[in-house]
C-alpha cells in the first residue's frame, strides 16, 4: 500500500508557497501588493553609530520598495562631521570671580585730604566729593552736619555751631570728627547689594608717624571697614594717573594737595624715596592774603584768596594783561573798598611758595639712587593734585629741572582713583609692600568678618 505524503516521515513536506513565506524578511513589510510575492535580498544592517528604529515607525513611515532603492553607498556608515568652529574666548575663573565680586562689592577707595574728602566705589567707579569740614554743636559737641551742609550751617548759625577741620597737613587732627565724616561718606557710597562690610584703601602721606597711621586706621574701622589698607599717596597718584604698574625703572610723582606736597620716586617695587613738604594750596592762599595786606592794606578771606589763585594764578612770567576786581576790607578803616589786582601782581605773590616747591623737588632728585636718575630723565615727572592745575607750573619745573613734566588727565581725583584701582589688584597691594596689612598687624590686628 502506498502511503500518503502527509504520513511519510511523520510530518508534511513544506510547499513552495510556505517556503517563500518563510523567506520573507522584514524589509518586505510595507511593499506594494504587486511586489509582495517576490523574494528580496536582505538590506545591510544599520551602522552601529545610528540608533535602531522600532518596527512601529517602519509601519507608519513606509518607504518605497527595497528593489527601487539605489545601491548602498559603501561610505554610508561614515557619519558627516561638521567642521570644528573656533571657540569663543571664555572668561577665566579669576575674571568670573572678579566680575561677581565687583557686582556685590562694598569696597571703597578714600582720599582723606585737608580740603576735601573723596570716596570711590569699586562697583560703579563713581566718585563722591565733599569738603573736609564738620559742623559741631558748640554746647553738646554733637556733630550736626558734614561737607557742604556743614559749611552752610556754619554760615547761618555761627554762634551755636563750631567749624571743625578733621585733617591738617595730611594727618588726622580730630579723630571724632574724622570718624563722623568717614562714616557719612561710606554710608553714601556703599553698595546696597553688598553682602559684607567694605574693604577700604586709604591714600596716606609717606611720612606719617605710627600714631598718625593708627588714627587713620581707627577712623576707617569706626566708619565700618572690615579691612583697611594704607596706600602711599604718591603710589596711588601714579596708579590713578595711568602710570603702568609694570613699568620698569623709576618715575617721579608730585602730588600737590591742599596741606602738603608728596614728592616721591616710585618703581615697580613701591616708593623708593619720598619727601613730604608743608606746601600746598593752603600755603598759596596764605601767600596771597599776606601780599594783599602788605601791598594794598586790605584783608580777604581764604575763599577769596582761593578764587584769585584759580583765576589769575601763574607760576611763570608772561604778558598777561588780565585783572580781577574784588571787594576787600580796609585794614585801617575796616570799610569795604574795591581793589583791582593784575595777573602779574599775583604771580609775584605766589613766587615764594612756588620756589620752595621747586627746591624741594630738586632735593628729592639729588637724594634719589643714582641708578634711577636715567629712568627719571627718560620717564619724567607726573603732576597730580589741585595745585597741578596752576598755570605755568609744569613749564617752570621743566625749565628749572630740565626734565619732561606732564600733568595727569584728572589731577584732582588721581589719588582716590588709584586707591580704587588697587582694589582690583590685591596682589599688587601686597607686592608693592605698602602699609596695608603689615601696618594693620603692627598697629591693631583686624579680624575678618
Amino acid at each position: 500500500m502506498t502511503s500518503s505524503p502527509s504520513s511519510r516521515g511523520g510530518s508534511q513536506a513544506p510547499s513552495s508557497a510556505a517556503r517563500a513565506r518563510s523567506c520573507r524578511t522584514s524589509s518586505e513589510i510595507g511593499a506594494s501588493p504587486s511586489e509582495s510575492g517576490k523574494l528580496h535580498t536582505p538590506q545591510p544592517a544599520l551602522p552601529p553609530t545610528l540608533h535602531p528604529v522600532n518596527s512601529f515607525s517602519l509601519l507608519v513611515r513606509a518607504g518605497p520598495p527595497a528593489s527601487s532603492l539605489p545601491p548602498p553607498d559603501p561610505r554610508a556608515h561614515v557619519l558627516h562631521r561638521p567642521e570644528p568652529q573656533p571657540r569663543r574666548p571664555s572668561m577665566t575663573q579669576s575674571q568670573k570671580h572678579s566680575s561677581f565680586s565687583r557686582t556685590f562689592s562694598a569696597d571703597l577707595g578714600v582720599d582723606l585730604g585737608s580740603a576735601n574728602v573723596r570716596v570711590i566705589s569699586r562697583r560703579t567707579g563713581e566718585i563722591f566729593t565733599e569738603p573736609c569740614v564738620v559742623a559741631r554743636d558748640r554746647r553738646t559737641r554733637e556733630v550736626r552736619a558734614i561737607g557742604r551742609e556743614a559749611e552752610a550751617m556754619i554760615a547761618q548759625m555761627p554762634e551755636s555751631i563750631v567749624e571743625v577741620r578733621p585733617v591738617r597737613d595730611g594727618a588726622i587732627a580730630d579723630l571724632e570728627a574724622a570718624e563722623a565724616l568717614l562714616r557719612s561718606m561710606v554710608r553714601r557710597a556703599r553698595n546696597p547689594l553688598a553682602l559684607r562690610r567694605p574693604r577700604i584703601v586709604l591714600g596716606a602721606p609717606c611720612e606719617l608717624t605710627p600714631v598718625e597711621r593708627r588714627a587713620l586706621i581707627l577712623a576707617a574701622r569706626s566708619a565700618g571697614a572690615r579691612e583697611v589698607y594704607l596706600l602711599a599717596a604718591p603710589m596711588a597718584a601714579a596708579l590713578g594717573a595711568g602710570v603702568p604698574a609694570a613699568e620698569r625703572g623709576g618715575k617721579l610723582v608730585i602730588d600737590i594737595g591742599s596741606g602738603t606736597t608728596e614728592i616721591a620716586v616710585v618703581t615697580l617695587s613701591g616708593v623708593v624715596h619720598a619727601r613730604t613738604v608743608r606746601i600746598g594750596g593752603a600755603r598759596l592762599e596764605e601767600a596771597v592774603q599776606s601780599w594783599l595786606k602788605k601791598k594794598l592794606d586790605v584783608e580777604v578771606g581764604l575763599g577769596q584768596a582761593r578764587a584769585l589763585t584759580e583765576q589769575l594764578g601763574c607760576a611763570l612770567p608772561r604778558d598777561d594783561l588780565r585783572s580781577v576786581t574784588i571787594d576787600a576790607r580796609d585794614r585801617i578803616s575796616g570799610e569795604l573798598r574795591v581793589v583791582r589786582i593784575k595777573a602779574e601782581e599775583l604771580r609775584e605773590a605766589l613766587a615764594a611758595p612756588v620756589a620752595a616747591l621747586v627746591n624741594a623737588v630738586r632735593t628729592v632728585l639729588e637724594d634719589s639712587p643714582a641708578e634711577l636718575s636715567a629712568d627719571i630723565a627718560q620717564n619724567g615727572i607726573v603732576l597730580t593734585g589741585g595745585v597741578a592745575l596752576l598755570t605755568g607750573l609744569a613749564g617752570l619745573l621743566t625749565r628749572e629741572l630740565r626734565l619732561p613734566v606732564a600733568v595727569a588727565k584728572e589731577p584732582l581725583s588721581a589719588v582716590v582713583a588709584g586707591c580704587g584701582a588697587s582694589l582690583d589688584r590685591l596682589d599688587l597691594l601686597r607686592a608693592l609692600h605698602l602699609e596695608a596689612r603689615a601696618s594693620i598687624r603692627h598697629v591693631e590686628p583686624l579680624a575678618a568678618h
